[in-house]
């Protein structure tokens, strides 16, 4: 009895839990990949959080901060300012349609080249240059389209005192919507027109379906945006 009543009284090994040890060891292998990489997301809602905010400049931003500033007036309001800003577009590119630049002549590689080096004068200081759009390669960063786009701005808040437009939208939503043309308008140029690259090359069938592909792409938003 004695013997039984000491086994009795022994402690009980704790129960095996195979779950509780499994996430355990989950936990401890996170632990240590986040500790070694300490700059990646943590978790996929982070690294959404992180691409809705793209960086400032980008066309990215543009876009975002354009859908904002647009959706937030009224129908009428965003379809007065929407045609506003397109007639200034066309008055300045001498242009009928965004969509059809087939026939437009932009400004040559080496001029654009040379002021985004500064070696070379800019649009407002070469003879009928001051709204002359630039479509190679690295269009939407270039140094001279972002000249043209302020002249174009300026020449635009002239004109806008004599429309009644409701609202307001600033000039970094402004400076968006001209962005917004100028790749519609490149689309189109580049779909009719072989251009040659930074090295001197035609472009590759390749390049120019893609292209192709970005006008027809352009052309459904522009026919959207109209409806």
């Amino acid at each position: 009895m004695e013997n039984e009543d000491s086994a009795s009284a022994a402690p009980r090994a704790p129960a095996f839990d195979l779950n509780t040890l499994i996430q355990a060891a989950v936990n401890q292998a996170l632990a240590a990949f986040q500790a070694a990489n300490p700059s990646s997301p943590q978790t996929p809602q982070s690294s959404q959080r992180k691409n809705q905010n793209p960086k400032e400049g980008t066309p990215a931003h543009r876009r975002k901060i354009k859908k904002a500033a647009l959706d937030a007036l009224k129908i009428d309001a965003e379809r007065a300012w929407r045609n506003f800003m397109r007639h200034c577009f066309h008055t300045t590119t001498g242009q009928e349609l965004i969509t059809n630049f087939a026939s437009y002549t932009p400004i040559d590689n080496a001029i654009a080249t040379a002021y985004q080096d500064g070696t070379g004068s800019g649009p407002a200081d070469l003879d009928g240059c001051r709204y002359c759009l630039f479509f190679g390669e690295n269009y939407q960063t270039s140094r001279w389209n972002k000249a043209v786009i302020e002249n174009m701005l300026e020449m635009a808040n002239g004109e806008k005192q004599k429309y009644h437009l409701d609202g307001d939208l600033n000039i970094n939503i402004r400076r968006a919507i001209m962005w917004d043309f100028i790749k519609q308008a490149q689309c189109s140029w580049s779909a009719y027109n072989v251009h040659l690259t930074n090295e001197g090359r035609a472009e590759t069938q390749g390049q120019a379906r893609i292209c192709a592909d970005g006008y027809r792409e352009c052309r459904s938003n522009d026919a959207r945006l109209n409806s």
